[in-house]
């Protein structure tokens, strides 16, 4: 049982004047007895790890990781997944709202946080720590007997859980997980699809759903969900990246680009990830899908010769010399004493039998490194 007013109180936010702030509230209302703070996610953690927390308030808009990605690690770790917390954020919208409401997360807070918002808030928490619901009993119970490896114990649980609160998804969220763990994904699919319809932002069940799918090998599926979980929350992106490349390797590039053009169009930072993406492209072969991200990234990002090398070596490898020497001529304008591309331009001249002007940027290599050897070899070949 947590006792409010003698309470450990963990305030997690970057401006150090929150802290001082809620501080002053909290000791106002009479609410906790000792106050810590961190200013990111990582030292949360290591608080967390390190005392007995009663309460957490915690800023959505924190370093190193969002408070909802704190939240998630900490659902997922047994001596934290109970910690009671509240989340401070500015964000109103109906998505995240519903979200939260269906989530880990005890409570939200939305900015401006009032005194009266905390002693409404608070309260109500630590009540529903000390007294849970039905729902949350069942779900409990459920969660421990899965642990022990019961997962049929654990979805009659869980079953209770869902009669003790019919229009919550949580409950239906948990029971597809124990199906998958029993290896029974048709099984899971199903409550899944049931969780979603009971709330349509429940962004852990679409990625559920997104996962069996694609290991059915049902990929339209796969996708379907998991741009509905992109859209609802950027945190997927990650995840659909990996489905991206996944998708590559089995050389469907064009549904990869389907994926991909969505979390292109979802992110704050496209060209980062159009760059990881052309790595993966290389990676598996995809070189045409590469070469139009790459002439993309150039257009937009201005003429980088790491950008230019790496077409070059693109359009090199396709066998169109003439248009990578384009790229490699115009990377060494900007990157004058860059061995890589001057050795690349070289094999492409030997390769068109322009033997004159192959020599000359191995003479340039060598005169940098006269011990460089395949700048030797290629240059016996000039001969």
């Amino acid at each position: 049982m947590i006792d409010l007013n003698k309470a450990t109180i963990l305030i997690v936010d970057d401006a150090e004047n929150m802290f001082h702030s809620l501080r002053s509230v909290l000791k106002l209302l009479g609410f906790g007895k000792q106050y810590l703070y961190a200013e990111n996610g990582e030292k949360a953690l290591k608080v967390f790890r390190e005392r007995v927390i009663d309460l957490a308030l915690v800023d959505n808009n924190i370093p190193i990781m969002t408070g909802e990605e704190l939240i998630e690690i900490m659902r997922q770790d047994d001596d934290l997944k109970n910690i009671p917390v509240i989340m401070i954020t500015g964000n109103a919208k109906k998505e995240f709202v519903a979200n939260v409401a269906e989530s880990e997360i005890d409570a939200y807070i939305l900015k401006p946080v009032t005194v009266k918002l905390l002693s409404d808030k608070i309260p109500q928490v630590i009540e529903k720590a000390n007294h849970p619901c039905a729902m949350t009993i069942h779900l409990n119970n459920a969660d421990k007997k899965a642990r022990n490896g019961d997962f049929d114990g654990a979805i009659e649980d869980a079953l209770l859980a869902k009669s003790a609160n019919p229009k919550a998804s949580k409950p239906l969220r948990e029971i597809g997980g124990y199906c998958i763990k029993k290896g029974d994904l048709d099984e899971a699919a199903k409550y899944f699809l049931q969780a979603v319809q009971i709330n349509s932002v429940d962004v852990v069940a679409f990625q559920y759903l997104g996962d069996i799918f694609l290991r059915k090998g049902d990929v339209d599926n796969a996708l379907k969900y998991l741009n509905k979980a992109m859209q609802i929350s950027p945190r997927n992106l990650e995840r659909g990246l990996n489905l991206g490349k996944i998708l590559l390797k089995k050389k469907m590039v064009d549904k990869a680009m389907l994926i991909y053009n969505k979390i292109f169009h979802l992110s704050k930072e496209p060209n980062i990830l159009k760059e990881q993406v052309v790595g993966f492209c290389i990676e598996v072969e995809a070189v045409s899908y590469a070469i139009k991200l790459l002439n993309e990234l150039i257009a937009r990002d201005g003429k980088r010769p790491d950008l230019l090398f790496k077409l070059g070596v693109l359009f090199e490898n396709k066998g169109e010399g003439a248009k990578a020497l384009i790229q490699f001529n115009e990377a060494l304008l900007m990157d004058k004493d860059n061995i890589d591309i001057m050795l690349h331009q070289a094999r492409v001249y030997l390769d068109q039998g322009l033997l004159l002007r192959a020599e000359k940027p191995l003479k340039v290599i060598l005169k940098m490194n006269p011990d460089h050897k395949e700048a030797k070899k290629l240059l016996r070949k000039c001969f």
